[in-house]
């Protein structure tokens, strides 16, 4: 797809400065809570996921419990906080950082650019994270600085840490390969979004669920919804395409039967590799599945 390559080597090189700063952070680091500021909360999904399995303690925490429930009342048990922020987030960053600050805590923020000056007016003492511009490629940036930095602040073993930095450092050069791999997949898939459906995913890959929700190049009605809701939810829609890896297959075993009973079709999307590296390659594949829908 024309221009793919580009896109890709703009987030590595984006989210490569941008860990950085986020190793930086995490550096002495035992224990962090990760949170989201805006629509998309894969980012904070995957933090998670990847700090605790590479040896940082780490835990996603939403972003309305932290600023009312968890923040207030945790004096002298203060852990740092690393908001990650979505383009639509600005209002619900404000107010975090206000409470934050308030409560001494450590705080980084990672988000796209540019920023209005109420928000850069609260970033003193912060340690700041861009991922670029806001219509670029910030999502994908924002996986891979966390990929690296985790790799790189991680205490886990030295081998899976530094085959995760490997993966998200060499995306560019996977891409044709990535690609033909996926090929008749993705045909597919172009033509299933063309239509209105629902979309779901294991945790690991939500951020590439909210890729395709959220696309604005996508015209078919779409809901992003939790898979314990999907049973109730195909009442309305009964199309639903389903986000996860080989290894997290199982966990969604269950709505796959609703084929049966709900009279739902079904697509997938499977990253056929580890779930620290699988939403790298989902966002890719993410942003196939838009082109040649658009094509269409």
């Amino acid at each position: 797809m024309k221009g793919l390559r580009a896109w890709v080597r703009e987030a590595v090189r984006r989210g490569k400065e941008a860990a950085e700063t986020l190793k930086s952070f995490l550096r002495d680091v035992t224990s962090v809570i990760v949170t989201s500021a805006g629509p998309y909360v894969g980012q904070s999904t995957y933090a998670a996921s990847v700090m605790s399995s590479l040896g940082i303690n780490a835990v996603a925490v939403d972003d309305l419990m932290l600023n009312y429930y968890v923040a207030p009342y945790d004096e002298g048990r203060e852990k740092p906080v690393i908001v990650f922020v979505s383009p639509a987030g600005l209002t619900e960053l404000n107010i975090l950082l206000d409470q934050l600050r308030w409560t001494g805590h450590r705080i980084a923020v990672a988000a796209p650019t540019p920023l209005p000056e109420v928000i850069r007016a609260k970033l003193e003492n912060v340690s700041f994270i861009d991922l670029g511009p806001s219509e670029g490629p910030w999502l994908l940036a924002s996986l891979v600085s966390i990929a690296l930095a985790g790799s790189g602040a991680g205490k886990g073993p030295e081998v899976r840490r530094s085959r995760v930095s490997e993966e998200a450092l060499t995306l560019e050069e996977v891409v044709d390969d990535l690609i033909s791999h996926y090929e008749r997949v993705l045909g597919r898939l172009a033509s299933f979004v063309r239509e209105p459906y629902i979309v779901t995913a294991t945790p690991t890959l939500w951020a590439v669920a909210e890729a395709l929700a959220y696309s604005r190049s996508l015209g078919a009605r779409r809901l992003l919804v939790r898979p314990s809701a999907v049973s109730e939810v195909v009442r309305f829609i009964n199309r639903v395409l389903v986000v996860q890896t080989d290894v997290e297959e199982y966990s969604l075993k269950h709505i796959k039967s609703l084929s049966l009973t709900a009279a739902t079709k079904f697509a997938e999307l499977r990253i056929r590799t580890d779930p620290l590296t699988a939403p790298l390659y989902g966002l890719i594949l993410a942003r196939v599945i838009e082109g040649l829908a658009r094509e269409a």
